[in-house]
């Protein structure tokens, strides 16, 4: 699940319905669920094939639903939406009449309703205020799968991650570790590479003296 910085989307539908269409899988299960009950009720062959085949269908689709806690879709989309900052008589209100800030806390929402496996979030703080950002943090810390996050903002980054990379210069940098930890160790690591510097410096500088120093006695080439 992505989380863009800019968004290029409009609807007319309410708010609360963009989140609850946002998780495709249990929206097309409770599709096929109606389909299926609307042709048990009509249908009379219950010994042929084709039936015990839509019954087994309809024990699997059911079984899937649970596990995706499906009959609380419409309440984990309220309560998303509240959470993010919209009072209760917003929550019908049509996408399109928010402006942009709001939007991207609409888009938060239809992310998490999904539960990706891997949260992708590119600077999700950007249009929030403080007690929306403090119940983002709350429900990351609890979130059971991988995010990858992407943000200016140094204290959400400590509450939220565990871990911390830094790309420069072509190389991967990898700490087990939040932001802040993170600036102490790079910088420990940075001074030990500039010691280490001035020390092959001075062995090279050194090298060099005995290399002009000896290099015409012919018993002192090898060395």
């Amino acid at each position: 699940g992505y989380l863009p910085q800019e968004l290029k989307y409009s609807s007319k539908l309410s708010i609360v319905q963009e989140v609850i269409d946002a998780n495709t899988e249990v929206v097309s299960i409770k599709n096929r669920l109606d389909e299926i009950n609307e042709q048990l009720i009509t249908r009379t062959d219950y010994e042929s094939e084709s039936y015990l085949s839509i019954l087994d269908e309809l024990t699997e689709l059911n079984d899937r639903l649970f596990q995706l806690d499906g009959d609380n879709l419409q309440k984990d989309a309220e309560s998303l939406l509240l959470g993010l900052g919209f009072e209760p008589f917003e929550l019908l209100k049509p996408y399109n009449e928010f402006s942009g800030g709001w939007k991207m806390r609409v888009e938060i929402a239809k992310l998490l309703v999904q539960k990706p496996e891997v949260l992708l979030l590119d600077e999700p703080t950007n249009h929030l205020d403080i007690e929306s950002i403090s119940w983002l943090e709350k429900y990351l810390q609890n979130y059971s799968s991988i995010i990858i996050l992407i943000s200016h903002d140094r204290q959400f980054l400590d509450n939220i991650t565990n871990r911390t990379v830094e790309i420069s210069k072509s190389k991967f940098y990898d700490y087990k570790c939040n932001y802040s930890k993170y600036l102490v160790l790079r910088e420990e690591e940075l001074l030990q590479q500039i010691s280490a510097k001035k020390n092959q410096e001075k062995y090279v500088q050194h090298t060099k003296e005995l290399i002009n120093k000896f290099r015409a006695k012919k018993n002192k080439a090898a060395f």
